[in-house]
């Protein structure tokens, strides 16, 4: 892949759990050259530790080189807390 051409993508491999009582996991396992890459990626990794018991957890992301993709900042909003905090705060994406 010439990187340096307009419509270069790359393919961001993350892992991802939600919990009720404690902070999620978000990993970022790898960027790659082509889907099938990230694909084989999960296929190797869904048989470790942690991994394995959570599959659903991968997901492959598409990005353009040169591109933002997050454009428009971000707020912040307060919910109901977990058990052990006072007040869990989410950050979420802004829209026009």
């Amino acid at each position: 892949m010439k990187l340096d051409t307009p419509q270069a993508r790359v393919f961001e491999l993350r892992f991802s759990r939600t919990y009720c009582d404690r902070g999620n996991t978000e990993l970022g396992i790898g960027i790659y050259e082509t889907r099938a890459e990230a694909q084989a990626a999960i296929e190797s990794l869904k048989t470790k530790p942690g991994f394995c018991d959570h599959p659903e957890g991968f997901a492959i992301n598409e990005y353009q080189l040169g591109q933002t993709d997050w454009q428009f900042g971000f707020f912040t909003t307060f919910g109901a807390p977990p058990k052990v905090a006072q007040i869990q705060a989410v950050d979420y994406r802004a829209f026009r």
